[in-house]
């Protein structure tokens, strides 16, 4: 989109300006130090122009570059007045997509899933790979918003669905652990169990558990 791209190039001409202009002293030092050293730099050429020349016409080239940029600016006011009602509504439309998920997520995720414990990883799977896609759709609509000089939203949605599933997958790796376990005590012949160790292991699972 060539709107975007102006933009951007006007975005970086402000955020760059300061350091720039930074930059045009100490490189005339190099310059002047270098042909004390006796390095030729008469010689030097910058698309057909002593380097020399360069480095004194470059101040005022760059200030002819950021007023050009303040120029372009005013031009393209109402392109990106009318662009800037575009993307919000897209923004607020995105929102409402993320408030339906995290709904879903709420009433539909494992909370109190009662089923086998590879069912809510599919589950926990499934809603991952959705937030994902959210939350990188969310980066996105900032990186937009920014571009065109828009404050971005805090997705808190998708940051609470996230700590969400990391703790259900902790608690699900926990019960799939405790079954694990149970699971290998039902191998065993009451001549081969250990109280005392099944004791020790129980005492572990609790621990864990707090």
């Amino acid at each position: 989109d060539k709107l975007d791209t102006v933009m951007h190039t006007l975005r970086l001409v402000n955020t760059e300006d300061a350091a720039v202009q930074e930059m045009f002293d100490p490189l005339g030092l190099t310059v002047a130090m270098l042909k004390k050293h006796g390095v030729k730099v008469d010689e030097i050429r910058i698309n057909g122009k002593e380097v020399i020349d360069v480095l004194e016409d470059a101040p005022m080239s760059w200030k002819d570059l950021v007023a050009a940029s303040f120029r372009k600016k005013e031009e393209i006011f109402e392109l990106q007045k009318t662009e800037q009602d575009k993307i919000k509504e897209e923004a607020e439309g995105f929102w409402q997509k993320i408030r339906e998920f995290r709904t879903d997520f709420r009433q539909t995720g494992p909370f109190a899933y009662q089923g086998p414990v590879q069912g809510a990883y599919d589950q926990l799977d499934a809603f991952s790979v959705t937030l994902v896609q959210m939350e990188s759709a969310g980066a996105q609509v900032n990186a937009t918003k920014s571009l065109y000089e828009l404050p971005p939203i805090d997705y808190n949605e998708t940051k609470a669905t996230r700590e969400e599933l990391v703790a259900l997958k902790r608690m699900w790796d926990f019960k799939a652990n405790l079954e694990n376990v149970y699971a290998d005590w039902k191998t065993k012949l009451w001549n081969e169990l250990d109280t005392e160790v099944l004791d020790d292991q129980n005492k572990v699972i609790l621990k864990n558990l707090r």
